[in-house]
Order: C-alpha cells, then structure tokens, then sequence
C-alpha cells in the first residue's frame, strides 16, 4: 500500500487470510514485485490486484502531522539523518507552517520521489496503475467490505490506528488550506487528481478522460462508471499493506 492510506488497517484484517493462501499483503511494495507475486499464482488462478489511495489534502495534511510529531515519520527521519535536525529544529525550519512544509518537499524532487502519494503509487503499482481494484481512504471501510462481498471473502471489520501525541508535546501547526497551499498540493500529486477523480480545490480541471487510464474500484463515492469483471471462484487477493517488497511463498 501507499503511505498514509489505510493499508495498515487492512494487513491487520487479513492477516488469517494470508496464512491460508486468499491474500496475500505485499507492503510498502514496487510495480515489479507485485507482478512477479501474480506470476506465481498457478496457470487459470484468478487474481486481483488491490491499492488503497487517499485524497490528497487530507494525504499531505497527516504527512505534516506525523512529521511535526515526529514519532514514525519516514519524513522526519530524512530530516534528522540527512539533514542533521532535531525534532525541535525541524519545528522550527521546514515544518514551521503546513506552507513551509509544501514548500520544502516541492524544491527538491529528491523530496517529491519520496514522499508525493503520485510518486508513491507510481511506484507501487506502476503507471498507470495496475491495480485491478481501488479502495479509497476516505471510504475505506465501506470500500472493503463491498469488496468482500463481491468476490465472497467473509466480513472483517477494519482496525483503526491512530498515533498518540507525546505527554507534554507542542501541537501541530494546522494544516491550513491556504491558496498557496492549494497549489502546491496539486502541482506535486497531480496525477493523483487526475487519475483517481478527485476534484482540485483550485477549481482546475482534470486532464481530458479521454487520455486517463481509470482503474477498478468497488467503490461507490466516484462519480465514473466502474466494473469488476466477474468471477466465478474467490480470487488470489494481492494487496499491498505493510511489509517492504515481500514476495507471497505460497500458492
């Protein structure tokens, strides 16, 4: 799965599933990897591959949070390692305003391959994306479980994980959605915009549909026509939460 989207909740529910050969979670994966994990599957086995993605306001505002927090942030550990901050320096420099923050990953695209969700999937699953099924955060529950129930896997609730704040810790700034903001957002993760449907704040419009390629989701929340080939026996399920590019040894 891609960062900050959800993926965690879901290898936790499945993790039974994984042990007994339904699914399999490839982690914080490549495009690579997971084609060579359907390539194992035996000749006629249907697979699905799943990819979980975020609206990308919401996506870099929990970036920002995690990073100020600085408890489990890839974004703060690049900071301390390779720029030599503590958590209070970085406070103080890049992650002074939800603004500054934007600002810092945009001037490098060293900042952008790591930590842009567009770069982050492209990664994941190629582009574009070759995920057969789409679940969105801001739907997630709804999403998995219409996923379930279409491919007659048995209802799972979804576990929720939060970070806590530290006792004494300073809170984030907010993540105000200033003009300035807006933009950046949308400059870094367009293709996220684009090729998932999510209306711009900027009032932009998306690229022509004509020149997407839009994916499978079982959602309900898009305003596109989407369908999921039917299939007569439950599929090999290939997700992509937590464990970095690890390959399924079973089937």
């Amino acid at each position: 799965h891609v960062e900050k989207t959800g993926g965690s909740a879901i290898e936790c529910a499945t993790q039974q599933w994984q042990r007994r050969g339904w699914w399999t979670n490839m982690g914080h994966t490549t495009s690579a990897a997971l084609s060579a994990c359907a390539a194992k599957c035996a000749a006629g086995t249907p697979t699905v591959r799943v990819v979980t993605v975020r609206e990308p306001y919401s996506y870099w505002a929990s970036v920002y949070g995690n990073a100020w927090r600085g408890v489990g942030s890839a974004v703060f550990a690049f900071m301390r390692r390779e720029e030599g901050l503590s958590l209070e320096q970085a406070q103080q420099g890049p992650l002074r305003s939800f603004d500054t923050f934007l600002r810092w990953v945009a001037q490098a695209p060293t900042n952008q391959r790591r930590y842009a969700q567009s770069e982050l999937l492209r990664r994941s699953c190629g582009s574009p994306c070759a995920a057969e099924v789409v679940l969105r955060f801001e739907t997630l529950a709804a999403d998995f479980g219409a996923l379930l129930r279409r491919y007659g896997y048995p209802a799972v609730a979804l576990p929720r994980f939060d970070v806590p704040e530290q006792p004494g810790a300073t809170p984030a700034p907010p993540a105000e959605l200033t003009p300035a903001a807006v933009a950046l957002i949308e400059q870094i993760d367009a293709a996220v915009f684009d090729d998932f449907g999510y209306a711009r704040r900027s009032g932009a419009v998306a690229r022509p549909a004509a020149a997407r390629e839009w994916r499978t989701t079982v959602g309900t929340t898009m305003t596109q026509s989407y369908h999921v080939p039917a299939i007569q026996q439950p599929p090999a399920i290939i997700s992509e939460p937590k464990e970095r590019e690890r390959l399924a040894e079973r089937r």
